[in-house]
């Protein structure tokens, strides 16, 4: 082989190592249904420009469930990470030699965040870190979609990300209708434990019922759990309700007492335990809440039960989805028997 021939084949060699090596991060700052709502992006991602891996820096006690179970390779704390300093005037930032931000960005080709807007200080202090180390490229991407755009949050973020690498041609979107977590065994072995715990059968078949979203006015009425909770369980389910102690102090004492008496409470547990047992539960029904995000996530039969909030834009992803919106003033405050019914057919 000539002295050229073999320069160009190392070369060649070089570059598809480091093609194949490509990774890149993603600032998420929000909560579970966030972090689950831009797993699309990620899978994006890995599959276009980062074969090297994806790393999500955000809340942990959210991601932390992503790595192994989702294309999310690694996940890191925003809050072990000095990132206010990148909200600093552009024209006073300045970082030492050995800061730990130029570490923390500095071995990604690709920075998407959720934090900050396009052109202002937060970015410029963003790309100016990651150059500390290599040239990377920097994408600023707003959350959600606005109010008058009628598109779902994930597509959303990976249109924005498309146009903000100037992507020419545009590449194959992902199908949203997949499932995009796979629990681990060790999930499903937690989850029977914990079933076991609470002396539910799970060859019976539980529902797993999560009647609380984070903001009152998108809680569908109690009421209209409770009785498809009664009906489910006289067609032969288990019933497990989801709840913090916090929202079990929202109850009156007659529906408190209708709970114990219809299913099992698993109340204040942690968002690993509630990954584990949806890997064993036969449903989820809840609002536009964390847990039907999961459960939808994992394929399990969902119910999503919306208010306010348009299910156009924060339908849970997944195989198994299934929305039930309810659009007038009365959403959080009266029993919709149309909609309970719809919801037991659901699972008959």
């Amino acid at each position: 082989m000539a002295k050229k021939d073999i320069l160009d084949f190392v070369s060649e060699q070089t570059e598809a190592v480091e093609q194949a090596n490509r990774r890149s991060c993603i600032l998420q700052p929000g909560g579970l249904r966030d972090c689950v709502l831009t797993l699309p992006l990620a899978d994006f991602l890995r599959q276009n420009f980062s074969p090297g891996g994806v790393d999500m820096i955000g809340q942990t006690e959210y991601l932390g469930i992503l790595p192994g179970r989702t294309d999310i390779d690694t996940v890191r704390s925003l809050n072990l990470m000095d990132i206010k300093k990148l909200f600093a005037p552009a024209s006073k930032f300045d970082l030492a030699e050995k800061d730990p931000l130029i570490y923390a960005f500095g071995q990604y080709d690709w920075i998407v965040t959720f934090l900050g807007k396009p052109g202002e200080d937060f970015e410029q202090n963003l790309i100016y870190t990651a150059h500390c180390s290599r040239a990377a490229e920097v994408a600023t991407l707003a959350l959600q979609p606005p109010k008058e755009l009628p598109i779902h949050t994930a597509q959303f973020q990976i249109e924005q990300f498309i146009e903000e690498a100037m992507i020419s041609q545009k590449p194959q979107m992902p199908d949203l209708a997949q499932k995009w977590l796979e629990p681990r065994l060790a999930d499903k072995k937690r989850g029977a434990e914990i079933f076991a715990e609470a002396n539910l059968d799970v060859l019976t078949g539980v529902i797993i019922i999560d009647p609380f979203a984070d903001n009152s006015e998108n809680s569908w009425f109690i009421d209209n759990y409770i009785a498809i909770a009664e009906a489910l369980s006289d067609a032969g389910f288990e019933i497990a309700f989801l709840m913090a102690a916090a929202e079990r102090g929202q109850l009156d004492r007659q529906v408190w007492e209708k709970i114990l008496q219809i299913g099992a409470l698993l109340e204040d547990i942690e968002i690993p335990d509630v990954l584990a047992i949806l890997s064993c539960a036969r449903g989820c029904i809840g609002n536009d809440s964390g847990a039907a995000h999961l459960g939808g996530a994992m394929g399990i039969k969902t119910a999503a039960v919306f208010g306010p909030t348009d299910p156009t834009k924060y339908k849970p992803l997944g195989t198994n989805v299934h929305i039930f919106h309810r659009t007038d003033d009365t959403f959080a405050t009266h029993a919709h028997k149309d909609l309970q019914q719809k919801i037991i057919e659901l699972y008959s």
